[in-house]
Parts: structure tokens; sequence; C-alpha cells
């Protein structure tokens, strides 16, 4: 590979590494009021899973708990 062909994949890399660490310091909110499952995708807003980067902010309080099951 020449120089530059090193350089335009380092900076794809560097660009790809950079774009997924944006999108997993999220932080993603806990919306039900009444417990629920953690991976549920339909208990974050963004809806998604939480991962191990992910920061959660579960301020509501719960009438339930909160299962940590199948992460």
């Amino acid at each position: 590979m020449n120089r530059l062909s090193c350089a335009f994949v380092a900076m794809i890399v560097v660009c790809s590494v950079e774009t997924a660490m944006a999108a997993a310091s999220e932080t993603l909110t806990w919306q039900p009021t009444s417990g629920g499952v953690i991976s549920e995708v339909a208990n974050w807003s963004p809806a998604q899973s939480p991962a191990a980067t992910s920061e959660v902010d579960v301020a509501k309080a719960q009438s339930a708990p909160i299962t940590l099951a199948d992460l």
C-alpha cells in the first residue's frame, strides 16, 4: 500500500471509532414507572437496549422491580 492509501484507511478507521464512541455515550432514559426488564428496547428512550458503555437514567419512582435478566 502506498502512503496515500494507508492515510485514507487510517482516516476511515478513526472516523468509525469516533462515531461508535459517540453513539455509545448517549444517555438512555428508563420510561416505565412499574418496573420491567432492562434489556427490553421499548423500556428506553431512545428505543435501544443499553450496552456496557451506556449511560442510563432511571429517575422515575418505580412501583415494581426493574429486572436485570437477559443482559
